[in-house]
């Protein structure tokens, strides 16, 4: 006899298929595109190193059709960078340094996937 072992919803890796970066009126939206009705299973642990904002999701894998991680220079006045990569197997991390002082971020679910909002400091 055989045994499957199907873990939970919440062991599943999600994928995330697309990333795009939009300006705003006061700063910018990173959208994490993931497969309709998922997102709400991302749990960012989110940290601050100096003028940098981390956010390691677990159980989510970056798959961009080109196979490399995502990466902005400059997107906007006051952000140097913003990056998506995959920091193992099954854990993304999103990074948004700040020119002078760290960045603030919002994050939000939404349908089409999960979105940070990154205002300059």
């Amino acid at each position: 006899m055989q045994e499957r072992n199907e873990g939970s919803q919440e062991s599943q890796t999600i994928s995330v298929t697309g990333v795009q970066l939009n300006p705003t009126d006061t700063g910018i939206e990173l959208l994490l595109q993931t497969p309709t009705g998922s997102a709400e299973q991302l749990q960012p642990n989110n940290v601050s190193e100096g003028n940098n904002f981390i956010s390691d999701i677990p159980n989510a894998q970056l798959q961009l059709p080109d196979g490399k991680p995502f990466q902005a220079q400059k997107p906007i006045e006051g952000i140097n960078e913003v990056t998506v990569n995959n920091l193992d197997a099954s854990t993304i991390r999103v990074t948004a340094i700040g020119e002078t002082a760290l960045p603030q971020v919002e994050l939000f679910d939404s349908d089409e996937g999960f979105k940070f909002l990154a205002l300059p400091p």
